[in-house]
């Protein structure tokens, strides 16, 4: 469950579609319920990358992938993440942005084009 509106897209990849990178937008914080390996309840808020790395493989739970949630403009090959993200587009939106936060007035400071994570 979110606990904000804040959200930031970062480049994720899988091992489920290996080689390729897309940017995905996911909550800096979510609150997590559930039960651990031993049985006993599990309630914890997860912030930051511990939050992204919650809300991706949750989405494998649910038989859901990065690639369904990407902003599809920006699919590429790892050896191709440096490139410059497309513009805006008239039909599409606006150009994606990598490490802006939306929502929630959290500050947060973020490297360039080749940051991203893989699960």
């Amino acid at each position: 469950t979110p606990m904000s509106n804040a959200s930031m897209a970062f480049f994720e990849g899988c091992l489920s579609v290996q080689g390729y990178r897309g940017l995905v937008r996911r909550w800096l914080q979510v609150r997590v319920t559930g039960y651990g390996g031993d049985g006993k309840p599990l309630d914890f808020i997860a912030k930051g990358w511990q939050a992204r790395i919650v809300q991706h493989e949750m989405d494998h739970l649910n038989g859901v992938l990065y690639i369904d949630r990407m902003d599809t403009r920006t699919f590429r090959r790892v050896d191709k993440l440096t490139e410059a993200l497309p513009p805006a587009h008239p039909e599409f939106g606006a150009a994606p942005t990598i490490g802006v936060v939306k929502g929630g007035g959290v500050k947060l400071g973020v490297g360039g084009a080749g940051w991203g994570f893989f699960f």
